[in-house]
């Protein structure tokens, strides 16, 4: 695995680039078509970097916890994330590929779920009911709605919808 210190990005305050790494350059090629050479960044970036640069200056006594800006492409996932020193006026960026969070009853079942609960929720996230989900799974429909109630109580949700909402944000499919 790749060092992290060889995907960084070195800004000046006002958001020029004053150094780049070869392969957070190729990134940012591959991402956002960055060309060779340019000193600024693409027009995406810049944004989110001038959001996160207002919002740490900002006086509102709430530390700022910046949130990372994700970019999925063919399955792979670029995460950049900000860092700034005040002291130098200077912004870091950390970039970072990996595979992208895939929804699948696999996936559900990382979050403590039972293989058979994974599965129920992944139908009910597609909007099935639980008498089509329990045909598709071969049980009845009161074992479904079963499964739907243990799944609300082990997410502390009260509903199908905010199981749902809760296991997309957990996978990192959405922030929230």
């Amino acid at each position: 695995m790749e060092s992290l210190t060889s995907t960084m990005i070195i800004l000046s305050i006002d958001g020029q680039v004053q150094s780049m790494t070869q392969k957070a350059e190729q990134l940012l090629h591959q991402y956002l078509s960055f060309s060779h050479g340019q000193t600024s960044l693409p027009y995406l970036l810049q944004q989110w970097v001038k959001h996160q640069v207002s919002a740490l200056w900002q006086p509102h006594g709430i530390p700022f916890l910046p949130r990372p800006l994700a970019l999925e492409q063919e399955g792979r996932r670029l995460s950049i994330c900000f860092q700034a020193d005040e002291g130098t006026e200077q912004i870091y960026l950390q970039l970072e590929e990996t595979q992208a969070a895939r929804f699948s009853p696999e996936s559900l079942e990382m979050l403590g779920l039972t293989k058979r609960e994974a599965e129920v929720l992944f139908w009910s996230a597609k909007d099935e009911s639980s008498k089509v989900i329990a045909r598709r799974l071969g049980i009845r429909e009161g074992t479904v709605k079963k499964h739907l109630e243990n799944i609300r109580n082990k997410f502390g949700v009260q509903t199908r919808l905010a199981a749902v909402m809760y296991a997309l944000e957990k996978l990192g499919l959405v922030n929230f």
